[in-house]
């Protein structure tokens, strides 16, 4: 069976195949939610520093100094690994950034696991850091530390890793990467 519409220009045939795949497409992009289509943004920051082009560890040392006024400990010399259970209560983000490992493109991802709650006047906190750890598409990690403390009042977690990863081909390169994990699951990562 074809189904004929006729156009000023000319006609169109559509089969019953192409007719159905048409209403599906039409009900799905009704039916999904935007952000199926978006493509990856930036998070927006609320540490103004972001965005202000320092390398990790400027962003890193920036933080340190917030976290020294605050009165925050910076707990440091951790090392990565990942969480096999994760609690049901606790938050689990990923921040990923692009990276080359000795020349091989490769994605980093950063995931911290750690818990919220509500201070005082209200404001949500990030309060207890479970575990953080990195990954690589198509590489591997082959060791990683990290330090940590909040910032912004306690809103926003900031993690310096250092880490080496080892390239699809073999080859290994250290980076230092610095991530902020916001209370809401948001995170940004910067490597250098």
């Amino acid at each position: 069976m074809s189904i004929k519409t006729k156009r000023s220009a000319g006609s169109i045939d559509l089969t019953r195949r192409g007719a159905i795949a048409l209403a599906a497409a039409g009900i799905l992009a009704i039916t999904c939610p935007d952000n199926v289509y978006a493509v990856t943004v930036q998070n927006a920051a609320p540490n103004s520093n972001w965005n202000s082009g320092k390398t990790a560890q400027e962003l890193w040392d920036a933080a340190i100094l917030e976290a020294t006024a605050a009165d925050e400990p910076i707990i440091e010399g951790k090392t990565c690994r990942q969480t096999e259970i994760i609690p049901y209560s606790s938050v689990s983000a990923r921040a990923t950034a692009n990276i080359s490992v000795m020349g091989q493109p490769d994605v980093v991802s950063a995931i911290a696991v750690y818990d919220t709650s509500t201070d005082a006047l209200g404001n949500k906190i990030v309060t207890t850091l479970h575990d953080t750890w990195l990954t690589l598409t198509a590489g591997s990690v082959i060791n990683s530390t990290y330090s940590y403390t909040r910032i912004d009042g306690g809103r926003t977690l900031a993690i310096n890793y250092t880490a080496s990863f080892k390239s699809y081909l073999g080859f290994t390169q250290s980076y230092t990467l610095y991530a902020e994990f916001y209370y809401n699951g948001k995170g940004n990562l910067r490597v250098s």
